[in-house]
């Protein structure tokens, strides 16, 4: 039977879109904080260069008139677009991307149904639809649902190709894959771990990957490599690494000096050098690897000590504070809240679970998250009698995203993002062959 043909899983998608519905109408009508609630203090950072863009028809850094370098133009195109057919930048994008989130079933359904079968596809979109993570960053503006959404398809043709070696599949995931990367850098070295993989497990068909993924990829991304250095001097594609390597020092330099984590930011902040800002963006890269280096080089046994809790964060966090404030309305505060998603480093915030709603929205999402990762790795385990290749492929991605995710102390559910619905799609032939296990037999 065509997929499309399949009326349960369209019922499924009609529920799921009612319910999405329901959601966004209490929320916007109920919730005391307003479009507040929906804005993290990433957020201006891809609000303005989309503003910029609409303006002056160029990306500029957040409050500033130098060129986007840090971020990259994905998201802010996705937010410019929607401000300039609907005039807002806030609801509209948490509908649309409430909308994607509805969309990303629709390739978890076709991966399951290429590695499974019927019973599980219909499993598997339904341990997306309940994902309370892609629930509550639908209702955010930042990247990760768009981001995911690309991602999943990019899942989808590469799987298709892994069976069928068709070169028209090769071509959609990589250009999908580029425009994930756009979105979110973190996804960069994906592509070329994704490569090698391919060239070595399908040999027989080395010219096709090289004409048909490598290239394209090469293409698109070197365009905004070129970008950069053409604007900047700086031949990279993002400057976020450079950053974030110096950044990401921040709970070492709180325990070394006794300091809070803001504490730590700002000291960090002010250690760069005097007029840092107007230094050309290699040397700022330089400067901000420079100075990370000593932290590094005392703090890398810290950071290994650190990795299990970091790591188990981001595979087993909740999202609770974010979830807790879309149905709640608390904390209410934007300090508050900013404060708490630049210190990630509490398992949970126990002062938000203070009533009996509180206390059921977290053991509801514990059950949702712990149940998916649990079959999801059971379910990888059996893909391999199957399909070796691809259950490699698919542990492959979920450890890359993960792995990124969990190196440093501000790891949470978010970064979980790019890899849950693959546990959704690896959680699905698990739960079914559970239920097949525990049905009576004549």
């Amino acid at each position: 039977m065509p997929w499309y043909k399949d009326k349960i899983f369209w019922y499924l998608l009609g529920f799921c879109a009612f319910f999405k519905a329901l959601a966004v109408t209490f929320i916007y009508l109920y919730n005391p904080l307003g479009e507040h609630v929906l804005i993290f203090p990433d957020s201006l950072s891809y609000i303005y260069p989309a503003q910029t863009w609409l303006t002056y028809g160029q990306f500029w850094e957040a409050v500033s008139a130098t060129p986007l370098i840090l971020r990259t133009p994905g998201y802010p195109v996705f937010l410019a677009v929607i401000q300039l057919i609907t005039g807002n930048s806030t609801w509209a994008v948490a509908i649309l991307q409430n909308i994607l989130s509805l969309g990303l079933l629709i390739p978890v359904y076709l991966t399951t149904r290429e590695i499974s079968n019927l019973r599980a596809a219909r499993w598997s979109a339904i341990f997306c639809a309940g994902s309370v993570l892609y629930f509550s960053l639908s209702f955010a503006v930042l990247t990760e649902i768009l981001c995911t959404f690309l991602l999943a398809w990019f899942v989808f043709f590469l799987v298709k190709f892994l069976k069928c070696y068709s070169a028209r599949w090769l071509v959609a995931s990589a250009c999908v894959l580029a425009a994930a990367i756009y979105v979110r850098p973190a996804a960069y070295y994906l592509a070329p771990a994704v490569f090698v993989f391919v060239i070595i497990t399908c040999k027989t068909y080395w010219k096709q990957i090289v004409l048909c993924f490598f290239l394209p990829l090469f293409f698109l991304l070197g365009s905004w490599h070129l970008r950069n250095y053409l604007s900047t001097g700086f031949p990279g594609f993002s400057t976020v690494n450079a950053y974030n390597l110096y950044f990401w020092n921040e709970d070492l330099v709180a325990q070394k000096l006794s300091l809070s984590i803001p504490q730590a930011h700002n000291y960090l902040q002010n250690a760069l050098p005097e007029n840092f800002g107007s230094y050309r963006t290699t040397e700022q890269v330089k400067t901000y690897r420079a100075l990370a280096t000593p932290w590094l080089r005392v703090g890398w046994f810290y950071k290994l000590l650190h990795a299990p809790r970091w790591a188990a964060k981001t595979l087993l966090g909740t999202n609770f504070l974010h979830t807790s404030r879309l149905l709640t309305g608390k904390p209410a505060n934007e300090q508050e809240m900013a404060f708490h998603s630049l210190n990630q480093t509490q398992f949970l915030h126990t002062r938000y679970l203070q009533t009996v709603g509180t206390k059921i929205i977290l053991i509801l999402s514990c059950l949702q998250v712990w149940g998916t990762v649990l079959l999801g790795i059971i379910g990888s385990w059996l893909l391999r009698k199957q399909h070796k290749m691809i259950a490699y492929f698919l542990a492959g991605y979920c450890i890359y995203f993960w792995a990124i995710g969990s190196v440093f102390f501000g790891a949470y559910a978010r970064f979980r993002a790019p890899f849950e619905f693959v546990l959704c799609i690896l959680a699905a032939p698990a739960f079914t062959a559970v239920l097949h296990r525990l049905q009576p037999h004549c």
